[in-house]
């Protein structure tokens, strides 16, 4: 015995997907965009006073807190991200300390002064936040 069917209306329904998934992938990539620009600002408040460094918007060190910019990837479906990162070379002294001779020849001891690692969670969770809402509020 042989039971045969047929499925009515398959290239409408795998042209609603193809809509859905590029509505899914543009919206997932605008979340990125907006998590990681919101990112910066996380960092930038934590590099202002305790528990992050003591960080002037001018002076010495330059203009360290608005150093932070993004940066972004983004080709979907392979690959969506967004960076967060300074180019000032006090980023990492700050953030992990330096003890020892530095490269000018000066012993230091400066203790960390962490203001990137305790962004992260907080990043994290608005990122997730951000791209679920902007996906659910697109394809409903």
């Amino acid at each position: 015995m042989r039971f045969t069917g047929s499925v009515v209306g398959v290239a409408a329904t795998s042209g609603t997907l193809k809509l859905r998934q590029a509505v899914i992938l543009a919206e997932t990539a605008a979340g990125v965009r907006q998590a990681t620009t919101e990112g910066v600002e996380v960092v930038k408040r934590n590099a202002s006073g305790a528990p992050g460094p003591e960080v002037r918007n001018s002076g010495d060190p330059p203009n360290y807190k608005n150093s932070w910019s993004t940066d972004f990837n983004i080709d979907p479906p392979k690959v969506i991200e967004g960076q967060i990162f300074t180019q000032k070379p006090q980023g990492q002294r700050l953030e992990k300390g330096i003890f020892g001779t530095d490269s000018l020849g000066r012993e230091v001891r400066q203790f960390p002064r962490p203001h990137v690692r305790p962004a992260v969670p907080e990043i994290q969770e608005n990122a997730q936040t951000i791209i679920r809402r902007r996906v659910k509020s697109a394809v409903g």
